[in-house]
């Protein structure tokens, strides 16, 4: 899996509150947290918090072993599973909207419309590409069966 989308993976499972909640308090602790803890904390199941935490195990946001919090009595039986925020750093950019590139590329297309009643056939498709390509704006290529905004055109509204 690329970076990229380990950044947006982790980024996307953080978007449910109840998920993000958890992740918050055990970053606030400074010590391995069991399911319990974390199911206390929220108010739900242990149940439901193991299958969060996995999640976000799962996210690269924690990580998880088997131990004993500290502290606590040695019980019989398997140790329960802990959890603790990894190192890992995750970005995720979205560019900048530029508005009055958009507004100039719109300004070129609706310029290439010739006097008569619909755009010129040969600058139509092509209208605004000399603004993108001094921009580094790549424009979509008109496809066949894209509607056109004429009824009898292939694709075209019903």
């Amino acid at each position: 899996m690329s970076r990229r989308a380990e950044s947006i993976g982790a980024v996307a499972a953080l978007s449910d509150t109840l998920r993000r909640r958890l992740y918050d308090f055990i970053r606030a602790q400074a010590r391995p947290v069991s399911r319990d803890e974390a199911a206390e904390y929220v108010g739900i199941s242990r149940r439901l918090a193991a299958f969060h935490l996995d999640k976000l195990t799962r996210s690269g946001l924690l990580r998880s072993h088997y131990g004993r919090p500290e502290g606590a009595p040695k019980s019989p039986g398997r140790a329960p599973k802990l959890y603790q925020p990894t190192d890992s750093e995750f970005e995720v950019a979205i560019p900048a909207r530029q508005y009055d590139l958009i507004g100039q590329i719109l300004i070129d297309a609706v310029s290439a419309v010739d006097g008569t009643d619909g755009a010129n056939p040969v600058s139509g498709p092509v209208a605004g590409a000399d603004t993108a390509d001094q921009t580094d704006v790549s424009l979509a290529k008109p496809t066949e069966g894209r509607p056109t905004g004429d009824p009898d055109a292939p694709g075209g509204p019903d």
